[in-house]
């Protein structure tokens, strides 16, 4: 998968410049929420700086950073997944992580996987969770008190990292405690003194960073600082256009009937393969050659029909497929209460479960698989997945069925629905060809003949490099972060980037007086899309950013236009212009 689609996973304008820059900043001994502001939590960016201290600033460290961090996800997810089923389960749900999720694009935009992710902070508090329900599994049902330290240790460090994967987290950790308390044998019931050694690891990581922002920031700052991805939250930005539609408040009636459409579907193809299998079991003692004919006969005709199945959609089952299977595996626990080993067998389910059902909160009535859709669902995917593949086929099994054949349908559905999503992503892979930065840092993007962005962005680093001195600031509106980090030369205000979302979170009046304060001797005018978010282009709309640009008309001069005129609603452009004081018209 990662030789597939080598160096083709990041955007060269959108979101991945900032997981760049950051660290490279950070680890050069700038100061995060002084120097420069994010978003969310701040363990990612220090984790990233400090790799980057290490080995230097490199898209390369990132890349194989990222995928020793995946590859070890998805050997906790097997271990997880290995402690109450089977093996072939838990390698089938891997390869569904690793296919469907892992390195995809789906979108024309890059950044939605997990080795150049949009933002660090999804990857990083999904990785994280991942251990801490590894963990509480192993508490849970084994006690001692290092994996009870080590569950709440990595419970304290998701809350440094995106605000929807901490609450999902924190959720799960809840549910697992409330079960251990009330529903587990007496044996395995947690001890207080335990739990004191949970909540004393979880506070930790927060504290730790809440003593190194005080170095330097005042107590209120430094508490922002550390709670930054929680307090971003505010009615404002949610009900954006943006985030009603991921959420699917755009259209809520629309999509709860896709929604259920999705549902009865997989309800349905449940019934008929379960029906077939308890079919031929009844016919045959040995349905194994049967099953193996009969799952590739289905594969064949799934995929010579492949464009007529909604793989689209398919997805908007899972809200209410998690939802049933967390309410079944509750009720498992709780009737079998009392004996240890369906403890044992039905707790990693709860716990996974609930961690898939509270991400998909962010998406509800919309799950996809593209976008966002790289994280969000993917765990609701896998309880899929294992039901599908372990516990329908056990239920099976025990009622005059063999499961075999139930296994071999299900395996048919999903090995053409690696094939499309797959495909889905080399329509995409296939168009990138063009090299953009240099060594370590080169990022292959679309071709001037499918996207002229790349070709423009390659002269405008040229241009940088020939006309300015390696000491040369400049800012890029509304997001031109990358131009910096590829070109090593550093903005000058604390701000990554100038869109919605940080507009409304620090307000334009904020970042308008920190340019003021700080002005660059440069300023790239980046071709911008902001129609997603339901405003006019950044600085002609009023909402988006017209108060700065307004400044820079004011104080700024063009020196040379690379590609058509930016934000205009045309082709790919940069406009570059200087200072008024120093500036050279060409």
């Amino acid at each position: 998968m990662a030789f597939w689609s080598w160096r083709k996973w990041p955007d060269i304008q959108i979101d991945f410049g900032q997981q760049l820059y950051i660290p490279w900043q950070l680890a050069k001994g700038k100061l995060l929420h002084e120097d420069m502001v994010i978003l969310h939590g701040p363990l990612s960016q220090y984790f990233n700086a400090f790799w980057f201290k290490l080995f230097g600033p490199s898209l390369t460290v990132i890349i194989f950073l990222n995928l020793f961090i995946l590859a070890g996800m998805t050997g906790m997810i097997y271990l997880t997944i290995r402690r109450f089923a089977d093996s072939f389960t838990a390698t089938v749900a891997c390869v569904v992580l690793l296919t469907l999720f892992g390195f995809s694009q789906y979108v024309g935009v890059g950044n939605y996987n997990y080795v150049t992710p949009y933002t660090h902070e999804a990857t990083h508090g999904m990785a994280l969770t991942v251990v801490m329900i590894f963990a509480l599994i192993r508490y849970f049902t084994r006690g001692g008190r290092l994996p009870c330290a080590v569950s709440g240790l990595c419970l304290g460090l998701v809350l440094l990292t995106k605000v929807e994967v901490a609450i999902a987290a924190t959720i799960v950790a809840l549910i697992g405690f409330a079960s251990a308390y009330f529903i587990a044998p007496p044996s395995v019931s947690p001890k207080k003194r335990e739990l004191a050694i949970f909540c004393a690891a979880a506070l930790a990581p927060a504290l730790g960073f809440f003593l190194y922002f005080l170095s330097y920031l005042t107590a209120d700052q430094a508490l922002r600082a550390v709670g930054q991805g929680f307090l971003v939250l505010s009615n404002e930005l949610t009900k954006t256009t943006f985030y009603m539609r991921i959420l699917g408040l755009d259209d809520p009636g629309e999509n709860f009937r896709r929604m259920l459409s999705m549902f009865l579907g997989v309800v349905i193809f449940i019934l008929f393969a379960s029906a077939v299998d308890l079919a031929i079991s009844r016919v045959t003692r040995s349905p194994g050659l049967i099953a193996i004919g009969l799952g590739a006969v289905s594969a064949l005709t799934l995929y010579l029909n492949r464009n007529v199945m909604p793989w689209i959609d398919i997805l908007r089952a899972l809200p209410l497929t998690t939802a049933l299977a967390l309410a079944v595996f509750i009720t498992l626990l709780k009737r079998h209460s009392h004996q240890v080993e369906m403890w044992t067998t039905i707790l990693p389910m709860v716990l996974w479960t609930t961690f898939a059902l509270s991400l998909l909160a962010k998406m509800a009535l919309n799950v996809h698989i593209y976008h966002y859709g790289f994280y969000l669902p993917m765990p609701a995917t896998l309880v899929l997945v294992i039901c599908l593949f372990f516990w329908i086929p056990k239920v099976l099994s025990g009622a005059s069925g063999c499961g075999v054949v139930f296994r071999s349908l299900a395996m048919a559905v999903l090995v053409v629905a690696i094939f499309y999503h797959l495909n889905w992503s080399q329509k995409f892979y296939r168009l990138k060809d063009f090299a953009v930065g240099q060594g370590a840092d080169t990022i292959i993007t679309y071709g001037p003949k499918v996207r002229v962005a790349g070709l423009v962005t390659a002269l405008t680093l040229e241009w940088i490099e020939e006309k300015t001195s390696r000491g040369a600031t400049f800012v890029g509106l509304p997001e031109g972060i990358m131009l910096n980090y590829l070109s090593r030369r550093t903005t000058t205000v604390p701000y990554v980037n100038f869109m919605i979302p940080e507009m409304i979170v620090f307000g334009e009046t904020r970042m308008l007086n920190d340019f003021k304060s700080r002005p660059p001797e440069y300023v790239m005018l980046v071709d911008n899309n902001s129609s997603e978010f339901g405003v006019g282009p950044f600085g002609s709309d009023p909402r988006n950013g017209k108060q700065i640009m307004d400044w820079v008309n004011q104080n700024y001069e063009p020196v040379t236009l690379i590609g058509s005129e930016p934000l205009q609603g045309g082709n790919f452009g940069i406009k570059i212009l200087k200072h008024s004081e120093t500036a050279v018209v060409k």
